[in-house]
């Protein structure tokens, strides 16, 4: 979730664009989680996707410091109310509930954190990636899924797999210069892997768990040794995409 300011010219009227490129990922991952398990998409994803892409920007608006940004932060406020209103309607399950509930407690806490401004310490960071993972149980409930210890399981570890990267990622871009960060954070992405890998084992076919297994061995890459300077942030940008898509891959073909 370490990214850069939003992106648009101080007088520009249009929304400003979020550029922290790890959350694109989280998001469309957590919304092909249900037509991974269940291999049907239904049309109720479309107004999911909408609604997270209107919360990403959402989140830009609140960051942003134009007059226009401000104006932006109740429109999507104001449309993603609509859309999550859509969805508990149409999907009043205890699934859906359950994701509702769950988003409203964090995004309250992330909006505690940042206004303490506390929005680049980690346990905001893990704070906004759990709101995104939560996309996952919503999308899970649109396809047919009920609150089972099987789809609950799925979902923890669908939020413990892109909780890892937070930690990752930080001590990849700031370990080599600061070792104490990484003396600090070195043993949480192993942490959250080896979780994340016991719940997907729980989850269905104990195999699943081979979803984590790239993000396992770089997380343990970290705890056994402090990295070398990051060479580019675009390259660990398409490692964090290629991995996505094997962790969806892998829970669509071992359904």
């Amino acid at each position: 979730m370490m990214g850069l300011a939003p992106s648009r010219p101080v007088g520009s009227l249009l929304p400003a664009v979020p550029r922290e490129h790890g959350t694109w990922f989280i998001v469309g991952a957590s919304v092909l989680l249900g037509p991974a398990v269940t291999h049907l998409v239904h049309l109720d994803h479309l107004p999911l996707a909408s609604l997270a892409v209107v919360g990403l920007f959402g989140r830009a608006a609140l960051k942003g410091k134009r007059p226009a940004d401000h104006l932006w932060a109740v429109i999507f406020a104001a449309v993603g109310l609509v859309l999550g209103g859509l969805l508990l309607a149409r999907h009043a399950d205890a699934l859906m509930a359950m994701s509702g509930a769950a988003a409203a407690v964090l995004l309250g806490a992330h909006r505690l954190l940042e206004s303490r401004r506390l929005q680049r310490a980690i346990g905001s960071e893990l704070v906004a990636v759990a709101l995104l993972t939560l996309v996952g149980p919503a999308s899970l409930s649109i396809s047919g899924l009920q609150a089972t210890g099987d789809t609950l399981a799925l979902a923890a570890a669908n939020s413990a797999y892109f909780l890892t990267s937070v930690p990752y990622v930080r001590i990849r871009v700031f370990g080599p210069r600061k070792p104490a960060i990484w003396r600090r954070l070195r043993f949480l992405p192993i942490t959250l892997a080896a979780a994340g890998a016991a719940a997907m084992a729980l989850s269905g076919p104990p195999a699943r768990a081979l979803a984590f297994l790239p993000l396992a061995a770089r997380a343990l890459f970290v705890a056994l040794s402090c990295p070398r300077p990051l060479g580019s942030a675009t390259r660990l940008g398409l490692v964090e995409a290629a991995g996505s898509l094997y962790y969806v891959a892998v829970i669509a073909v071992l359904h």
